[in-house]
């Protein structure tokens, strides 16, 4: 998958959000803050459909070539399962791809006071 190492740098990074949009460089949101990644080149209308439908089933694809909006899950299994927003946007397609961590945290891990429990 052509996204594997942009979805592994923000697993890295512990990154919340991945944002692919045509026109510009890839975005990690990380602790609330997006940051660019800048080795990467600014995404072309091309290269940032190329990217997005490679996420896709041949049913999806469909789906969204008929709605422009699509909404799904991704489960890379060797890096991270993934919540999809995908749109189309006025420059070009956009996504929108949430990790969703495998490791639940308890209360306690999130330091939330006891009344909570």
């Amino acid at each position: 998958m052509q996204l594997d190492k942009i979805f592994r740098t923000a697993l890295q990074y512990k990154a919340s959000d991945v944002y692919i949009t045509t026109g510009s460089k890839p975005v990690l949101r990380i602790n609330g803050d997006l940051v660019l990644i800048e080795e990467h080149a600014v995404l072309t209308k091309k290269m940032a459909e190329d990217y997005i439908l490679d996420t896709m089933t041949d049913e999806q694809k469909a789906y969204f070539a008929k709605n422009l909006d699509l909404d799904y899950s991704l489960d890379l299994p060797t890096i991270c399962r993934f919540r999809v927003n995908v749109a189309v946007q006025r420059k070009g397609i956009a996504a929108f791809f949430r990790l969703i961590p495998e490791l639940v945290f308890s209360l306690d891990e999130l330091g939330h006071p006891e009344t909570l429990k």
